[in-house]
């Protein structure tokens, strides 16, 4: 047995080990530490902490804001997560749960992701209706081509939100469509504040479409769930259900990923960055 163990250690990279247990201290409750902090936390020396910190923010894993001196999780780990989701096995696990709300509101259902600096879908379902909507599995656009993309922007850090919208030109898909930046930041701020965005007839005449987020392992956003509507099927009434049926079902696909909404019953959603929505939002 000891003998064992030796053989084992062997393969055990030791700095590996010790950006582990860094790693480690982030949750959805707990997102965003100071370098004193992470240092009591995980027994480390401060400056074996600090060239972990600093090695993952090079590497895009960790972010550092100067202006409160927290290290919160970067970019890197919402690419994980959307590769997570991406696999076979967790779409084969999610697969009923998309195939449920497709009968159940008998919409298109549509899952996306953001990967570098382009957004995807990765997965669809057409429920039992007339309505088609032209959505090629794997291909790449600019994240504010798509309602599922403008989702995930909502979610984002402000600066790497700004930046994407930048990168990427206009288009005038409909005569609802957002004319400038600052009625796409507008309905941006909208969907953050209230948990889920609510695109009419933005990308296709006479369509309603809800994207909620989805939330991986550690509390980060990772990808977006959708459902698109004839618009006339969409009230009041209706509109307030459909939110209620998507957002679950985001919740039990969030599950799948591993995530756990705190034990007080208050679910925090983070950015591909850690920053917390207002209280409430994630309702």
């Amino acid at each position: 047995m000891a003998k064992d163990r030796v053989e084992r250690e062997r393969y055990i990279v030791k700095v590996l080990e010790k950006a582990m247990r860094v790693l480690d201290e982030y949750s959805p409750q707990e997102n965003a530490f100071t370098l004193d902090a992470l240092t009591k936390r995980t027994g480390l020396s401060k400056p074996a902490v600090y060239r972990i910190l600093r090695t993952m923010e090079k590497n895009g894993y960790i972010r550092y804001d100067r202006s409160d001196g927290l290290y919160r999780l970067g970019l890197r780990f919402l690419e994980l997560g959307s590769s997570v989701f991406s696999s076979t096995s967790i779409r084969k696990s999610a697969s009923p749960h998309l195939d449920s709300i497709a009968r159940s509101l008998k919409a298109t259902v549509l899952v996306g992701v953001i990967l570098e600096d382009q957004f995807s879908y990765i997965d669809k379902r057409e429920g039992n209706s007339i309505l088609r909507i032209p959505s090629l599995l794997g291909a790449k656009m600019p994240p504010n081509d798509s309602f599922l993309g403008l989702t995930l922007l909502a979610f984002m850090d402000p600066p790497e939100r700004k930046r994407l919208l930048k990168l990427y030109p206009l288009k005038k898909h409909t005569e609802s469509s957002p004319r400038t930046l600052g009625e796409i930041e507008a309905e941006l701020t909208r969907t953050r504040q209230q948990g889920y965005l609510l695109e009419q007839g933005g990308f296709y005449e006479g369509v309603v479409q809800v994207g909620v987020p989805i939330m991986g392992a550690t509390g980060e956003v990772v990808a977006a769930l959708g459902v698109c509507l004839q618009e006339f099927r969409v009230t009041n009434k209706t509109r307030r259900e459909i939110v209620k049926q998507v957002k679950e079902t985001a919740k039990l696909l969030s599950a799948e990923l591993g995530f756990r909404a705190p034990s007080d019953g208050a679910e925090v959603l983070r950015s591909r960055t850690a920053g917390r929505l207002p209280n409430g939002a994630a309702g």
